[in-house]
């Protein structure tokens, strides 16, 4: 049957500290762990890394560092980045249904895909499939919610009946809502286009302008969550920053907040900084949110992308 891409796996975020960047999740956010004595975390050999699973809301996020105490990390894929990037986004990750006609039709299209570890070869429909990133605008990967690698991670997002009813706002002063958006810098807003909307089948919601960002926007649901696809037009702005440095990549994870100045406000008590802010938004220093960039704001995607 023809793939269908549904909840975001996770997000990644390369850090040199993983179980501090996760304990700062569960701090600021009132995020869920759910991988402690699972197998394959902390440490997973065939990917020399790190890692946990923690649940936000609707959103799952990988904190994973290379396992510098591994002989061979820094062959690995998650090595090779952060020794070419340092601590950063790394990737989206979606499940979805029927994982091998996706990756049939993305192979028609030049994807290139690799395995665990960077491994070659043709997939199976167990398998996680990974893109390589200058293909497809930034890193993505795709997993079969089926997948028997997911049958020792209870995500309670699945398992638990009562999780749809926690009320995340009020786990931390933050006043968490929901993942807003997450996004994509990319030099060509096209192709951009092409890759999420045409490729991976998403729907187009609007485009916007935004001063604060510097960036001209495509709004594009893929499955569940919505990705902000962004080409800078101001070279001072972060985003230009990031694409100058790092090149096209996931920039940024946006949270939509209850109350922005009360947001604020936590947030500044847990030594996060912010560079920039309107009357909707907030930027955070990604020199205090672990050398990635986060953003914090009252307006939900579907507003941002008819503003």
């Amino acid at each position: 049957m023809p793939f269908k891409i549904t909840k975001l796996f996770h997000l990644i975020h390369v850090t040199e500290d993983y179980a501090g960047l996760d304990a700062w999740y569960e701090e600021v956010f009132g995020a869920i762990r759910f991988t402690d004595g699972r197998d394959g975390f902390p440490y997973l050999d065939v990917e020399k890394r790190n890692a946990t699973l923690t649940t936000v809301a609707s959103a799952c996020i990988e904190p994973i560092s290379p396992a510098f105490q591994a002989e061979g990390w820094e062959q690995a894929p998650i090595g090779k980045f952060y020794n070419k990037f340092g601590t950063h986004w790394y990737s989206l990750a979606w499940h979805l249904d029927d994982p091998l006609d996706l990756y049939r039709h993305l192979k028609d299209q030049g994807v290139r895909f690799f395995g665990q570890g960077g491994a070659s070869g043709e997939p199976s429909a167990d398998d996680p499939l990974f893109t390589h990133p200058k293909d497809t605008v930034c890193a993505l990967e795709f997993l079969d919610h089926r997948s028997s690698l997911l049958a020792t991670l209870p995500d309670p997002r699945f398992v638990d009946p009562d999780y749809s009813a926690i009320d995340w706002s009020a786990r931390t002063p933050l006043g968490l809502q929901d993942l807003g958006y997450v996004t994509v810098v990319t030099k060509d807003l096209d192709r951009g286009r092409t890759v999420f909307a045409d490729w991976l089948r998403g729907t187009v919601l609007g485009a916007s302008t935004s001063e604060l960002t510097g960036t001209q926007d495509l709004y594009v649901q893929v499955g569940e969550s919505v990705i902000q696809l962004s080409k800078p037009v101001d070279d001072l702005s972060l985003a230009s920053t990031d694409l100058a440095k790092n090149g096209e990549s996931m920039h940024s994870v946006a949270w939509r907040v209850a109350d922005l100045a009360k947001a604020k406000e936590f947030l500044t008590e847990k030594s996060v900084k912010f560079l920039a802010e309107d009357e909707h938004t907030l930027l955070a220093d990604p020199a205090t949110t672990f050398g990635a960039c986060y953003r914090f704001t009252d307006l939900g995607a579907d507003q941002l992308a008819t503003r």
